[in-house]
């Protein structure tokens, strides 16, 4: 997958019982024995925050432009989320052993000056762990998985990270399991993922035990109806139906992963495809259902890495016609997520572009008059305050 232009496409879009490898120290169990799906709200904070793309403030923006932005991310994105490789960042190694951190080194400085909680998403792979050519890479290989031979690689590569940059204390491993798909069985290879996840997560515990680090983070889809989805879960409601295959991604990750500090994943109130008309405060009904689904089998942190809120109209038939998110969706999802346990939830693109805002801060600093704070920024901020002075 390349880096996505402008917008987001509008899709979206945890240990085995028993002793813990002698290189780290023993992680939080992963599962728990609860069943039910019918929780009471949970009452822990929600960290809220941004995700850092290709579309956010650049050192080359006009100084208003970036005094704007810093003043908006200090007020309403205590956590602040960058990728690795991509949407926004450089290639890190190029070539085996030859590091550019130039691009990160301004991520993560620019975040450290609007006093974020910095999160680093370890995605994605140089091109040369991916059978690609060292020195060159091609973006439309971005969601490639490392190769097997190169799990050891990447997870070096990101020790190399937690070394440079001390002070992040957080990292999720990968992003929406991209790469990981199996055709053949029309699934996720859950298997092969921990594989790469536990070598991830076994180097940097041996870095550092005090290091935070979670996944998996699918894409909870979902369908307004069972009938039209190949694998309909019993998660479902006036909203649709989650697609199966996202939750037993997470199921087999809580059973065999080697240990993790949270759990990640994406959502939108919105269907793939509906045929159906739901309003926003009907739609949120499918991420307290989701979270509920996880609280019931885990007490790890829930991180809600990229939230979504558009609502549907009947005649969408796909993605690019959803209503957009409003100021209001977006604070209605964001309360469904605290009551329903979320620890964590981050907005994706936290700048406008040349043509769409989708739940955006502020808008292209290209636009005439310059960039301007949007209406989203009073919601998000108002959540932020909830947890001044508190830390993920």
């Amino acid at each position: 997958m390349a880096e996505e232009s402008g917008y987001r496409r509008l899709i979206w879009v945890i240990v085995a019982i028993g002793a813990v490898v002698a290189l780290v120290l023993p992680a939080r169990a992963l599962s728990s024995a609860r069943g039910s799906t019918e929780l009471p709200d949970a009452t822990g904070p929600l960290f809220v925050g941004v995700t850092h793309t290709q579309d956010t403030i650049e050192p080359w923006d006009p100084q208003p432009a970036q005094a704007l932005a810093e003043d908006i991310l200090r007020r309403a994105a205590p956590v602040q989320n960058q990728f690795l490789m991509g949407w926004g960042a450089l290639n890190p190694e190029p070539s085996p052993g030859q590091y550019d951190w130039q691009s990160l080194d301004q991520r993560l400085a620019r975040i450290g000056a609007t006093g974020g909680t910095p999160v680093v998403t370890l995605c994605c792979a140089p091109d040369w762990m991916k059978g690609g050519t060292a020195g060159r890479t091609d973006w439309d290989r971005l969601g490639v998985a490392p190769d097997p031979e190169h799990y050891d690689d990447f997870a070096a590569l990101a020790v190399a990270v937690a070394q440079r940059y001390p002070q992040v204390r957080h990292f999720a491993v990968w992003s929406e399991l991209r790469g990981f798909y199996n055709p053949w069985s029309n699934d996720w290879d859950m298997p092969q993922f921990v594989t790469f996840y536990d070598t991830v997560y076994r180097a940097l515990k041996q870095h550092d035990p005090t290091l935070q680090v979670g996944g998996p983070g699918p894409v909870m889809d979902s369908w307004a109806f069972a009938e039209a989805m190949s694998d309909p879960s019993d998660v479902r409601g006036a909203w649709g139906v989650v697609d199966q295959r996202a939750l037993d991604a997470l199921s087999y990750w809580l059973e065999h992963a080697a240990g993790a500090d949270f759990l990640t994943l994406n959502a939108s109130t919105a269907n793939r495809y509906t045929g159906r008309t739901i309003p926003v405060a009907e739609a949120v009904g499918k991420l307290r259902a989701i979270g509920d689904w996880i609280r019931a089998r885990t007490d790890l942190p829930q991180w809600w890495m990229e939230v979504y809120s558009p609502a549907q109209d009947r005649t969408a038939t796909s993605y690019s016609h959803w209503i957009p998110a409003t100021p209001e969706s977006i604070d209605l999802a964001l309360d469904t997520i605290r009551a329903a346990g979320g620890h964590v939830a981050l907005l994706w693109n936290p700048q406008g572009t040349r043509t769409l805002c989708t739940n955006c801060l502020w808008t292209w600093p290209g636009s005439p008059g310059g960039s301007r704070e949007t209406e989203f920024v009073p919601v998000l901020a108002a959540h932020a305050a909830l947890t001044e002075g508190l830390t993920p």
